[in-house]
C-alpha cells in the first residue's frame, strides 16, 4: 500500500492538513526511524509514491492556527474565522 492509498481510505485530508509537515515512522530493528513524505510534491507528480510496510504510521499533522491565517491571506485578523 502506498500512503497515496492509505491517506484515499481514510477519506482524505481535511482542511488543515499539513501536507508539507508529513512523515512515516517505521519500527527497523528495534529503532523507529523517520521519514519525511513530500506528499504536495507526490501529489503533483514530482515525487515518488511513498511505499508503506506492515506496522508503518502514517502522521498528517495540522496547520498550526497562525500559519492557517497565514496561508488564507486574512491577515492577522483571528475574527476572521469567528
Amino acid at each position: 500500500m502506498t500512503v497515496v492509498q492509505a491517506i484515499t481510505l481514510a477519506g482524505g485530508f481535511t482542511s488543515r492538513a499539513d501536507r508539507n509537515n508529513s512523515s512515516v515512522a517505521r519500527l527497523a530493528d528495534g529503532k523507529e526511524q523517520r521519514y519525511k513524505v513530500p506528499l504536495v510534491d507526490i501529489g503533483l507528480g514530482r515525487a515518488e509514491n511513498f511505499k508503506l510496510q506492515p506496522g508503518d504510521i502514517l502522521f498528517v499533522p495540522e496547520v498550526s492556527f497562525k500559519r492557517l491565517v497565514a496561508s488564507r491571506g486574512v491577515g492577522r485578523s483571528v475574527c476572521a474565522f469567528i
